[in-house]
């Protein structure tokens, strides 16, 4: 069972999804005392550690460790679908070899197996902290706000034309404001 399995967003998804997923991940490769995310940054990839130790650091001071990821653990993967500003510091410890998946090719993913993206939804709004996803999409509404009123206004808006980014932006928008 391959770590993508695990993921609570990718949770139920096909094995033509899950093996889209795989195919789409970037390797990278960081030293010991690499910031890999650093909080506050703009982010839209999600990572997966494969080797190495990573440290998520404690938001008050910036150096201390609060937990530590290994091989298996991933971090990110809100970003991936919806980007935003990091909420969290991760550094390696030890030379760490991670995968990334990056928004554009969960995207790609998305257009290519639209069937998925309620099943994601789903899997967004019942595994994760509701106030994240509602500080998230308060940071987007500034972002996207032209792309979401384009595609909403256009006399093709219709879940066809709307792009999978934007059908997720909006669903999210909806259920983050009626909890």
């Amino acid at each position: 069972q391959h770590v993508i399995e695990k993921v609570p967003l990718f949770r139920g998804s096909s094995m033509d999804v899950s093996a889209s997923i795989i195919a789409s991940l970037e390797p990278r490769v960081y030293v010991p005392q690499d910031m890999i995310i650093e909080r506050g940054a703009w982010g839209d990839e999600f990572l997966i550690v494969s080797e190495g130790v990573v440290a998520q650091l404690d938001n008050d001071k910036a150096s201390t460790p609060i937990a530590y990821m290994q091989a298996g653990s991933y971090f990110g993967e809100l970003a991936a679908l919806l980007g935003g500003q990091r909420q969290e510091s991760f550094m390696a410890l030890t030379h760490c070899f991670l995968y990334s998946l990056c928004h554009a090719a969960l995207e790609d993913i998305l257009h290519r197996h639209p069937e998925c993206i309620d099943s994601m939804l789903a899997n967004m709004c019942t595994c994760y902290n509701r106030e994240d996803i509602k500080a998230r999409l308060g940071e987007l509404a500034a972002t996207n706000a032209q792309e979401v009123d384009a595609c909403i206004s256009s006399q093709e808006a219709d879940d066809a034309f709307l792009s999978p980014a934007v059908r997720v932006r909006t669903a999210c928008d909806a259920v983050a404001r009626s909890g």
